[in-house]
This record gives structure tokens, sequence and C-alpha cells, in this order.
């Protein structure tokens, strides 16, 4: 196989995100205590990953849900992760080293699990009525409701105004979800009318709701950063492909003040 664009980085990139959604099935079959490889009766690679995830057929609403939500969260600028691999690329490592480094970074609580911690607040809220009360009580505290506001956008996330209207309807199936989806939107409510300020309109981001997506598929909180390393790693190839050819040394300059 040989790649017009990219040559052979680009095929060593496409090889590793078509892995990455095995691997993500395979561990969750294996902490299930299922066994592996199961065969799906489907070649489209989104329902052959839900089977192997639930073990039935999906729906054509949670199919296309889960390829829009992935296709979301492909590439956002120069966030943490893809700057993390232009500086591994800067030095020369090799493209696996990139990705590496870019996904490493989603192990951090301030780049990455904003959509699992914003279900879990959702959770253990688990009444609509009761979500003012619940971040009345944090906001005293000090404390921050993860997935509300983004620091680039003053306005709406353009993402989050496309996957809200999907969350919906995926979560609508059953009561449990719908219940759960009704959560987050008075917890978005409250923020709004106790945040928002006349300058600044505040909204929850892509990752507020997307939690409330991978949690109807079937997906524990656990696995959502791994989903979404499975969607960027295609944002981190096209950076890499956009650099590589003029690649240089990345290293700021620090300036000692004594501490």
């Amino acid at each position: 196989l040989t790649l017009p664009f990219g040559g052979s980085t680009a095929l060593e990139g496409l090889v590793i995100a078509a892995r990455l959604p095995t691997l993500i099935a395979s561990w969750r079959r294996k902490k299930l205590g299922l066994s592996w490889p199961l065969k799906s009766r489907s070649l489209d690679p989104l329902v052959a990953f839900l089977e192997c995830l639930n073990e039935t057929e999906p729906d054509s609403v949670a199919v296309d849900t889960l390829s829009q939500t992935q296709i979301l969260q492909m590439e956002h600028s120069y966030n943490a992760g893809t700057f993390a691999g232009r500086v591994a690329l800067g030095a020369q490592a090799p493209l696996q080293s990139s990705i590496s480094a870019s996904i490493g970074t989603l192990f951090g609580t301030l780049h990455g699990g904003a959509d699992e911690a914003a279900l879990a607040f959702a959770e253990e809220v688990a009444d609509p009525d009761a979500a003012d009360g619940a971040v009345a009580k944090v906001l005293s505290s000090g404390g921050r409701i993860m997935g509300i506001g983004h620091r680039e956008y003053q306005t709406l996330d353009p993402r989050a105004k496309l996957l809200k209207p999907m969350a919906q309807a995926l979560c609508a199936k059953s009561t449990e979800t719908a219940r759960l989806f009704a959560t987050l939107v008075a917890i978005e409510k409250s923020c709004q009318q106790r945040l928002s300020k006349p300058e600044r309109e505040l909204h929850a981001n892509v990752e507020f709701y997307k939690g409330a997506v991978f949690h109807a598929l079937g997906l524990p909180g656990e696995f959502f950063t791994a989903m979404f390393a499975m969607a960027r790693v295609y944002g981190y190839l096209a950076h890499a492909l956009e650099f590589e050819p003029n690649a240089r040394l990345i290293r700021p300059r620090a300036r000692y003040v004594g501490k």
C-alpha cells in the first residue's frame, strides 16, 4: 500500500489508528470476562466495534451518533496533546513516540477526563430537580463543574451545538439515560444562571454531553478518554504530516527567577 500524501508516515499513523478500536474493545471484553475475538457479522468498523462491546447488533441511531461524536473529537487546533506530539517530532522521534507523547497528555486532569467527570457529577445528582442545589454546593466550596465553559470559546462551543441534540436522541431510548440527560441539562442551566456575565455567555462544551453518549452506548467512564484518543489520533497524524517536512527542534527559553 502506498499513499501519495505523507508516504510511510501516513501509513504508520493509519496502522496505529486502526488498532486502537481493537485494543479498546478487547480490553473492555477482558474486563467483562468475555471471550475474544468476537466475529462480527458486519464489515462496518463502527458496527463491529459496538457489537464487540455489547454483543448485540447496534441500531442506526447508535452507529450514527458514535460516528459523528468521534468526528467532532478528531482535531482541535494547538491543544496540549498536539503540541506534545510536535515537540517529539521536532526532536526527530518516530511517529509512534510522537503519538504516545500526545496520548500521554490525556492522563492529566486538565486535558482529558472532563466527559467522565461531568457524567459522574450528573449520576451523583441523579435528579434534575436537585441540580441547582448541587451546583450551588460545589461552587460555594470553590469547586468547578467540569464540562462547563471553554478556554477557547467565549460563546457556544460549535461542537457542543451539534452533539447535544444527538445525545438527547440517543439517551431518549431508555428511562435511565433520559433522566441522566435531563439532569445534565438542569446542571448546565444552573451554571448559566449562576456564572454567566453580561460580557460572556456560558455554555456546556463538547465534553459535557459526550459522557452521556458513551454511557448510552454501553461504555463505562473509565473508557471515555480512550475513546477520545481513538478519535484524536487522526488529528495528531494530520499535524505530523504537516510538520514533518520542515520539523525542527522546539526548545522554549526559560528565565530563572531564583525560586
